[in-house]
C-alpha cells in the first residue's frame, strides 16, 4: 500500500463498511492488487472479489480513488511548475541552450497564427536573446 494515502475520516454513507472493508478499500483505491488488498484486511482473495459487487464498497473504492487522483494531480502540477520554471531560468541564462531545446523539441515553440504547420522562428528568438544581452 501506498506510504502517502491521505487521511480521511469515514463519511457517514460508507459507516456501514466493516473495518476491513475499509482497509481493503483503500488498497484497491491505491492502486494495489485484490491479493495485496486481502492481506492487508486479512481476509481472503474471494472474500475482496465478492465485496467488489457491493454497491456500499465499489463507492467507497471510487471516492478514494478520487480523492488519491486529486492528491496526484495536484503534485503533478507542483512538479510541472518548477520544472517550467528551471527551464524558463536555463534558457534565459543561455541564448543556445533555448535554441538547441526550440530545434529539438518543435512543440515547444508558438503557432504563427494564420499559418498551417508550426513555425519556429528560431533564428528570430535565438537573436531576440542575443539582443537583450546587450
Amino acid at each position: 500500500m501506498s506510504q502517502n494515502v491521505p487521511f480521511d475520516p469515514v463519511p457517514p454513507e460508507t459507516s456501514e463498511l466493516t473495518p476491513a472493508q475499509r482497509v481493503a478499500a483503500a488498497v484497491l483505491a491505491s492502486g494495489d492488487t485484490t491479493h495485496r488488498a486481502a492481506s492487508f484486511a486479512r481476509v481472503n482473495r474471494r472474500t475482496i472479489t465478492r465485496w467488489r459487487s457491493e454497491p456500499a464498497f465499489a463507492k467507497e473504492i471510487d471516492r478514494l480513488t478520487s480523492i488519491y487522483a486529486d492528491d496526484v494531480a495536484a503534485k503533478l502540477q507542483l512538479a510541472a511548475r518548477r520544472a517550467a520554471e528551471c527551464l524558463a531560468n536555463a534558457v534565459a541564462d543561455d541564448p543556445k541552450l533555448a535554441l538547441r531545446l526550440l530545434t529539438s523539441f518543435p512543440h515547444l515553440a508558438e503557432r504563427e497564427p494564420g499559418k498551417s504547420g508550426m513555425e519556429l522562428r528560431v533564428e528570430d528568438r535565438y537573436f531576440a536573446m542575443l539582443a537583450s544581452e546587450d
